[in-house]
């Protein structure tokens, strides 16, 4: 009789301590099925991302999801403002407004030709690294056919360095001419690079 009490008490017991483990996990009024959903619902993205399934993406440059959750930017062509584009990079290696000299810079869109190749339409984004570099600056669009021309002493004044030409249009080209003010007595030409990104390290350029 003692026995059967003895096993009628651990299982009261063992009871109070599974309803006891059950109602903190479940906590106040939440249901299992509330607790393994709510993960998901409390997800929030910071300033600047969406929610694309269980992942905060930037819908401004993720080419997987760019302008909208889950449309992928075909082969060839990148996120930018939210629009999937072609690109060329251009790298102007010395551009100077500082000791007398100034620097003109000339991009063309190269894109209209006898060959029937597409016309395309964009903007540059030009990236200043070196002494007295300022804020980016960003082009008038560049039609096809057409060529933007800058001075280093309106667009970057007092600067001297390199220069990154980011377009968002495929056969930009580049080129630059160094001289003192007014190109009287001394001037040199410089084509731009067309860079391949990603970039290869620097041990591996030459080979």
């Amino acid at each position: 009789m003692m026995k059967k009490i003895g096993f009628v008490l651990i299982g009261m017991a063992f009871f109070v301590a599974i309803s006891a483990v059950t109602y903190h996990r479940v906590g106040a009024g939440e249901t299992p099925q509330a607790m393994q959903e709510s993960p998901e619902v409390r997800l929030h993205c910071n300033s600047g991302l969406t929610l694309c399934g269980r992942y905060c993406k930037n819908l401004q440059s993720d080419s997987e999801n760019c302008g909208a959750c889950g449309k992928v930017c075909p082969a060839g062509t990148t996120c930018v403002d939210g629009v999937c584009t072609h690109q060329t990079r251009l790298l102007f290696s010395f551009v100077c407004n500082q000791n007398g000299f100034d620097t003109g810079i000339a991009i063309s869109n190269t894109s209209e030709d006898p060959f029937g190749t597409p016309h395309e339409s964009g903007v540059c984004h030009l990236y200043f690294y070196g002494d007295g570099a300022p804020a980016p600056v960003t082009t008038p669009p560049i039609a096809a056919g057409k060529t933007y021309t800058g001075l280093a002493s309106l667009i970057a004044p007092g600067f001297q360095g390199y220069l990154i030409a980011d377009c968002n249009f495929r056969n930009a080209h580049g080129w630059a001419f160094v001289s003192d003010i007014g190109a009287r007595n001394f001037g040199a030409s410089v084509p731009a690079l067309v860079l391949t990104v990603p970039r290869p390290p620097s041990e591996t350029l030459g080979q």
